[in-house]
C-alpha cells in the first residue's frame, strides 16, 4: 500500500465513490505489500488494493481472495475468474502501468539506443515468460507516444486526485 495521496490510496477512494461511501474510508499507509498482506492476514486492514503480480501467488495457496480486477477486462491466469468493477456495478477502472526514464539532457544518440534497448527487451522470451508468470499485461510504448501518455495519465491523475478530495 502506498502512501496517503498515492495510486492504492486512489484506488480505494474511486472504489468507495462509486459505492457511494467515501467519507468510510480509513486509509493506512504501510511500506509495501508484503507489509499489507501481513496485516490483512492479522486483521488489521479489511482490504488491499493491491496488484495482479503482488498477490498472484497468495491467490493461488487461496491466502486471499479477490474481490475485483480494476482493469478494463478481466485479467488471465489466476485472476481470470474474478471480475471487473463494472462488471460488480462500480464504474472503476485504474490500470497500473510503469515507465523508463531518462534524464532531461539525454543526447538523442543515447535515448534511440535505450528504446531499441527496451524494445529488445520487450520482444524476448524470457520477458514474456516474466510477464507471463506475474499475471501482467503487456504495454508498450516508446518516445514521444510515452511521452504524451505520462502527461495525459498526469493530468488525469490530478483531475480524479481533486475529485475525490485528496488534493484541494
Amino acid at each position: 500500500m502506498s502512501v496517503e495521496g498515492g495510486q492504492d490510496h486512489i484506488k480505494m477512494l474511486l472504489l468507495a465513490r462509486a459505492a457511494g461511501s467515501i467519507s468510510r474510508v480509513k486509509y493506512r499507509s504501510l511500506s509495501g505489500p508484503v507489509e499489507a498482506l501481513a496485516a490483512l492476514e492479522r486483521g488489521e486492514i479489511r482490504v488491499f488494493p493491491g496488484d495482479a503480480s503482488e498477490v498472484q501467488r497468495l491467490v493461488e495457496t487461496k491466502g486471499v481472495r479477490i474481490l475485483a480486477v480494476l482493469g478494463e477486462r478481466r485479467a488471465a491466469g489466476v485472476l481470470a475468474d474474478v471480475p471487473t468493477a463494472r462488471e460488480q456495478g462500480f464504474d472503476v477502472s485504474w490500470e497500473v502501468w510503469r515507465g523508463s526514464y531518462a534524464p532531461p539532457g539525454i543526447s538523442d544518440a543515447a535515448y534511440a539506443r535505450w528504446i531499441a534497448r527496451l524494445t529488445a527487451m520487450r520482444q524476448s522470451p524470457g520477458w514474456e515468460a516474466i510477464m507471463a508468470r506475474n499475471g501482467l499485461t503487456p504495454f508498450a510504448m516508446d518516445g514521444a507516444d510515452f511521452e504524451q501518455f505520462v502527461r495525459e495519465q498526469t493530468a488525469a491523475f490530478r483531475t480524479v486526485s481533486s475529485a475525490i478530495g485528496v488534493i484541494p
